[in-house]
């Protein structure tokens, strides 16, 4: 095991170092998606999510960062327990793997909180209040849709209910008018401004 375990923490550790190190663009994490979720998901049905949803969202597996640390400490341990003789097989492979789980969720968890926590500062409610926005998912009477607007030069997504319950088709653009909760709430765009172009006129 221990040719295993050494390659694992070479390249692993490695790759933890260079990304360390390297230079990171503007600093934002888009995902490889090229925009962020603004931390909502789609929820075509109303309410609240689900708690299986809620657990879901927090296990670490799809994220790089996670296999990254997890497979840099289960090398560091299995080498420096088999080098050592401190433990023999299969406790050292188990040692091994219950460090690097631990240690790379807690990195990929703190992680994520700190880049959620860094752009709810930088962007806050009155930043979009007023933001145009072009729909992605429809809105529907009793159902939500998804509007993606251009805040401080960030694509951000968000969870999106038409002010008067109408259907707002997929890509119509709208206005952001208000928050309720969670979700942002939209109007046409065309709509918005025939309303201010009629309470212009009249007065």
């Amino acid at each position: 095991m221990l040719p295993l375990y050494l390659v694992t923490g070479i390249v692993a550790g490695g790759l933890i170092l260079f990304s360390a190190f390297a230079p990171h663009g503007d600093g934002h994490d888009h995902g490889g998606l090229g925009s962020h979720d603004g931390g909502f998901e789609v929820d075509h049905a109303p309410g609240a999510p689900n708690a299986a949803d809620a657990f879901l969202s927090w296990l670490p597996f799809g994220n790089f960062r996670f296999w990254l640390y997890f497979l840099g400490i289960f090398g560091l341990m299995g080498t420096t327990l088999t080098l050592t003789g401190m433990a023999k097989e299969p406790l050292i492979l188990t040692s091994s793997l219950i460090t690097g789980f631990i240690t790379g969720f807690v990195v990929a968890v703190l992680v994520n909180l700190l880049q959620k926590r860094a752009q709810g500062e930088s962007i806050g409610e009155n930043d979009f209040l007023g933001v145009q926005g072009r729909m992605l998912v429809a809105a529907r009477p009793g159902q939500a849709g998804k509007v993606r607007v251009t805040v401080k030069g960030e694509l951000i997504d968000y969870i999106a209910e038409s002010t008067n319950n109408e259907v707002i088709e997929v890509e119509e653009a709208v206005l952001i008018v208000g928050i309720q909760g969670n979700r942002v709430q939209v109007a046409r765009l065309n709509d918005f401004l025939a309303e201010e172009a009629e309470l212009s006129s009249s007065s």
